[in-house]
């Protein structure tokens, strides 16, 4: 029972089967996740996975499980049964039988510990071990094109390709707000479902704890309503109805009277996949406003399409007012008897001539997102003969839009922001017609709005606000201002830089890089980030000085005109260069490598980092020498330096063989939540931690075999084990 409260507590929307069998108590026989092999009760070989959940930071072993899914081609509903999941024991290890899962398409397995942000492997044999980190609680808001809370839209959250299953699921409150509980904000994808929201992919924006509520600005789309039916007339329900725009669809089923409401796709077409057939079927959809009737064929039939005859027998004349026109009209012509669309242009001052099957027919004219109000129309199109109709459409309203052209925001809006005409069902970018000063068309009988955005930030402004000369005015996003200045251990001003980052390396989306302040008294910078905690990285612009913490975190408050005066900011001097590394026999680890800001740099002759690179507290240093023999060195910089660095000197030799004295050609050694991998009999470490340690051997084939050492300099051990 407790186990199955800790499963539902993981993810309810994720629980399946138990695993099939037992699972035998098994290790990993390489450095790999497996494949191990195991003889099953039939006496049939099975091959198996197994890993360790491990905490990424401590390493400590985690309670969890790991769940085997497959992927949906049509993932709607969002959540589904995993084919077998497998629980940890009390030292992290998880057994997972996979070889009758290999040849099922799309293969991925998730791992989960209680408050453990989930992860995903697209493999049988995923990481080894495998690290988890602390989840945590993201508060998010949506809202629509005009800036408006949607209620009731469902979130969810998948960590592979659209076709995975959402391993989270949250709904939005009469606020727009939900919680994401126990996720990360560094990885996975956010998909979004409600009325009049366009599907797409979203991230999390790399969101730190304290960041704030996470907005997310939606596009708009409509929504297409309709019944599908058999052949007979009878409605088919559990249909698939949608598009694979992206993977994720977007995807929905129809009801137990065939009826269907598709939010998220803003197409002309759409697919309906008849599982229960194996076949799927495209449909043209009709204009806004109608519902759809698709009509399935027989099984083994394709559907039949409308004979158009040979010569134009519609001709169509658009009547326009005097004066000088910029586009001709648009026509959206649907015979829903048919299940017929098509779509043409009558160009200004021509007429249209266009063949198109009998039936009775709507027109809409003009409207969406072009020039001219919108028109419909009724024409029946006979079986012989031909049909005329002239529609008299009249040009929308224009609205000339401006905003201070010497402002920041209108500087960097040609490369990093954008500026929107938006309705409940589309938009149309127009940051090139209001920079030329050019007036605008817009909706006439709905509401619509202009939509400014730069990087993650959006502001909506009402075409409500109009002003009597037929105005609109479209106020510039402001940026926090935040001002500091550099000095040194006397208050003597020093060159320095800073930035404001969503994160440490600067390579997600960040603003205001303020230039070397050359001594200058105060450096000004710019956020567009948004209210919230972000990070304030420093940069020295001198060989001769450096931040002490060259990454804190900073709180812009909600948006005022104030600058933000974060005063001083001490320097010290650079006398040295964080560290020293020595190797586990004491010398200088001169010429390692290691990565370090996200490059590959060489310790100097006295395995320091090179002239010009800082470390400071909370840098973790992370070296592997990859000569096969020692161990990689780890460790995070505590307190204020320099830090003199060295690799333990614990040392090991172990030769492994089999119970008739014959070397094994392959064993594992599981020591400290690392896996090692030794061949021919032998295996030798150095730079381990020194102490008392067990160690835990496995090999295929063989019986697993545990034993205690004391990794001072020069251990060794000779061991042998049995067959199974």
């Amino acid at each position: 029972m407790l186990a199955l409260a800790l499963a539902l507590a993981l993810h309810p929307g994720l629980i399946g089967p138990a695993a099939p069998q037992e699972p035998p108590l098994i290790y990993p026989v390489s450095d790999d996740s497996g494949p191990v092999l195991v003889r099953g009760a039939d006496g049939q070989e099975q091959q198996w996975m197994v890993t360790r959940l491990v905490d990424r930071a401590t390493r400590a072993a985690l309670r969890g499980r790991i769940a085997a899914y497959v992927e949906h081609m049509q993932p709607e509903p969002a959540t589904w049964a995993p084919l077998r999941s497998a629980e940890s024991d009390a030292e992290g290890w998880v057994r997972l039988r996979v070889d009758d899962l290999l040849e099922q398409r799309g293969l991925w397995l998730v791992a989960e510990a209680e408050g453990y942000a989930p992860s995903a492997e697209m493999t049988p044999f995923p990481s080894l071990p495998w690290e988890l980190e602390r989840g945590m609680d993201i508060p998010l808001q949506v809202l629509d094109a005009f800036g408006r809370p949607i209620v009731g839209a469902r979130v969810g959250w998948h960590l592979g390709c659209g076709h995975t299953a959402d391993v989270r699921q949250v709904v939005t409150d009469a606020e727009g707000l939900a919680l994401l509980r126990c996720a990360s904000g560094d990885y996975g994808e956010i998909w979004i479902v409600a009325p009049n929201v366009r599907g797409e992919y979203r991230d999390l924006g790399a969101w730190r704890t304290g960041r704030g509520v996470r907005v997310l600005h939606c596009d708009p789309a409509p929504t297409h309503r309709g019944v599908v039916v058999d052949a007979d007339g009878k409605p088919r329900a559990g249909v698939h109805v949608g598009i694979s725009e992206y993977h994720r669809g977007p995807w929905c089923l129809t009801d137990a009277e065939g009826r269907f409401a598709l939010d998220g796709a803003d197409s002309t077409e759409l697919n309906v996949i008849d599982e229960r057939t194996g076949t799927d079927h495209w449909f043209a959809v009709p204009p806004q406003g109608l519902e759809a009737r698709f009509v399935l064929p027989k099984p083994g039939e394709d559907r039949a399409e409308p004979e158009l005859p040979d010569e134009p027998n519609v001709r169509l004349r658009a009547e326009l007012p005097p004066g000088r026109h910029r586009e001709g009209v648009p026509v959206v012509a649907w015979c829903g008897a048919r299940g017929y669309r098509a779509e043409e242009l009558i160009e200004l001052g021509e007429e249209l001539a266009v063949a198109w099957p009998a039936g009775s027919y709507e027109l809409v004219f003009g409207g969406g997102r072009g020039d001219w109000c919108e028109r419909r129309a009724a024409l029946v199109v006979p079986r012989e003969g031909a049909v005329e109709l002239a529609v008299a459409m009249t040009p929308r309203p224009r609205v000339r839009m401006w905003m201070d052209a010497t402002s920041a925001f209108a500087a960097l809006l040609p490369k990093h922001g954008s500026l929107e005409l938006v309705t409940a069902t589309w938009q149309r970018s127009i940051e090139e017609e209001v920079l030329e000063g050019r007036a605008i068309a817009v909706p006439e009988n709905e509401p619509w709005a202009v939509r400014a955005r730069l990087y993650d930030r959006a502001r909506s402004i009402s075409g409500s606000l109009v002003d009597e000369r037929g105005e609109l005015e479209i106020p510039p996003l402001e940026p926090h201002r935040v001002r500091l200045r550099f000095v040194d251990a006397t208050g003597r001003p020093v060159a320095g830089r800073a930035r404001i980052a969503k994160h440490p390396t600067g390579q997600l989306e960040y603003e205001g890089e303020a230039a070397w302040s050359a001594r200058a008294e105060h450096v000004e910078l710019s956020s567009w980030l948004g209210a919230g905690r972000w990070l304030l990285i420093v940069e020295s612009a001198e060989d001769a000085w450096r931040a002490p913490r060259p990454i804190s975190e900073l709180e812009l408050p909600p948006k005022t005109s104030a600058v933000l005066d974060l005063g001083a900011i001490a320097l010290v001097p650079a006398h040295h260069r964080g560290f020293t590394l020595r190797r586990p026999d004491g010398a200088p680890a001169a010429g390692v490598e290691l990565r370090w800001d996200d490059e590959n740099i060489a310790l100097d002759e006295e395995g320091r980092l090179p002239s010009g690179t800082f470390a400071g507290p909370g840098d973790r240093v992370e070296v592997d020498l990859e000569d096969g023999l020692t161990v990689p060195f780890a460790q995070t910089l505590e307190g204020s330096g320099p830090w003199e660095l060295r690799w333990p000197a614990g040392e090991l030799q172990l030769e492994v063989r089999d119970a008739s004295g014959e070397p094994l050609p392959r064993f594992a050694v599981h020591l400290d939540g690392t896996t090692y991998e030794g061949v021919e009999g032998a295996l030798a470490l150095r730079g381990l931690a020194t102490g008392e340690r067990e160690l835990l051997i496995a090999a295929q084939g063989f019986v697993p075999q545990r034993t205690t050492l004391d990794l001072a300099p020069q251990a060794s051990a000779k061991l042998r084990l049995q067959p199974r």
